[in-house]
């Protein structure tokens, strides 16, 4: 069939080939795509998979937030008791000084003493 001197079967089949030509060349670029697609999944994938075997393997090393709480209460616990063991000690040390300084004070004076009743009994003015 000609129309106005043109093969209509043949400028169909023409353009009928150039359309199957793009959408081969879509649907190739598109499985390359997919392809490129399909490898970045799986490299996420995987990546998820390592940390989740990372998370499994490292449960046990970490303490629970309720363990926490009860070794930090029983450590508050012991800190006071400390505090009030030291404060007690301190405390009995500072009377042990006090009492320590006051001998010494009155040491010192009974040995003036003496010294000076030496002197006075050396010198016959006693």
């Amino acid at each position: 069939m000609e129309a106005g001197g043109v093969d209509l079967r043949a400028l169909l089949e023409n353009q009928l080939e150039g359309l199957e030509r793009w959408v081969r060349a879509e649907l190739e670029g598109r499985d390359k795509a997919n392809v490129v697609a399909l490898r970045e999944l799986e490299r996420r994938l995987n990546e998820m998979n390592e940390l989740r075997r990372q998370i499994i393997a490292e449960r046990g090393i970490y303490m629970t937030r309720e363990m926490y709480d009860q070794k930090h209460d029983e450590l508050e616990h012991l800190v006071v008791q400390l505090t009030a063991k030291v404060s007690t000690i301190e405390g009995g040390n500072i009377v042990k000084s006090s009492t320590i300084t006051w001998a010494l004070a009155g040491l010192g004076v009974v040995i003036t003493l003496v010294v000076v009743f030496i002197n006075l009994a050396t010198s016959g003015n006693l």
